[in-house]
């Protein structure tokens, strides 16, 4: 009964695989496959912090003041400067000591 069962159903909803699986070569997933290549912006601070938003987040004031959510940063801390850039893209940041960081 239950073969039967199972193959009724199988017959009556039984429909071709719409999706395939594409073997890689070496069966791994980088981390860039999985992260959406979406933009952003980066802020950095004064005391060399960083913070990563999403750009529909910052809101621009008419006032002539900073969006509401950049001004949530450490306590004596101000923005000194922000980028626009994509998230799979590579930023290199210039120290005045001859250092290069890399995010």
């Amino acid at each position: 009964l239950i073969e039967q069962e199972a193959a009724d159903l199988k017959s009556k909803f039984a429909t071709p695989r719409r999706s395939f699986l594409e073997d890689s070569a070496n069966g791994e997933v980088d981390d860039m496959d999985v992260i959406p290549n979406e933009e952003m912006l980066l802020i950095l601070s004064e005391k060399g912090y960083l913070k990563r938003m999403n750009p529909n987040t910052f809101n621009l004031q008419n006032r002539g003041t900073i969006g509401k959510s950049v001004g949530k940063m450490r306590t004596n801390d101000n923005m000194s400067d922000f980028i626009v850039c994509q998230t799979h893209d590579h930023v290199l940041y210039f120290s005045d000591k001859g250092i290069v960081y890399s995010e």
